[in-house]
């Protein structure tokens, strides 16, 4: 389970200037996907951890730092299954997701006016739970219902 102090750990690094592109190369992701009745709990907690409880600590150990500044600025990293019952999404992936952009609403309330908070939710990104979970022709359905007519691809 991540804790506190990992978080505060990583701030220092991520104050220094640096390419923005960079600030996201910790971030783990758990592709295993289940229902939530088949969802086994050693399961649920790693999803939990991977997708709430890292961006909730490491929020927690920045906002004295953004307050501070009294400019700050947060943004969250959405998903498409954070969408209520999205249908490529299992509940254990979904669920977390979705609380994910309530913590960023509830930020948005508490933080300002010293602290920005929002959030981005792209379209599909060509990663490889992609090329493990999903269809050719469902790619290219996405590809069809995305105005520039294209998925977007992770950056290497």
């Amino acid at each position: 389970m991540p804790r506190p102090n990992h978080a505060s750990g990583w701030l220092p690094r991520w104050r220094r200037p640096r390419d923005a592109r960079h600030r996201g190369e910790q971030r783990r992701t758990v592709i295993e996907r289940s229902s939530i009745a088949d969802c086994p709990l050693d399961l649920w907690h790693q999803i939990i951890n991977v997708n709430l409880t890292s961006a909730f600590l490491v929020t927690q150990a920045a906002i004295p730092s953004l307050r501070a500044g009294g400019n700050g600025a947060i943004v969250n990293l959405l998903s498409l299954r954070s969408r209520p019952a999205a249908p490529t999404a299992p509940g254990c992936t979904g669920l977390p997701r979705a609380a994910l952009q309530v913590m960023t609403r509830t930020l948005a309330r508490e933080l300002a006016p010293l602290v920005r908070t929002n959030s981005i939710m792209p379209g599909v990104v060509e990663t490889r739970h992609h090329e493990e979970f999903t269809t050719p022709q469902r790619m290219e359905s996405y590809r069809k219902e995305t105005p520039l007519g294209r998925n977007a691809r992770r950056m290497r």
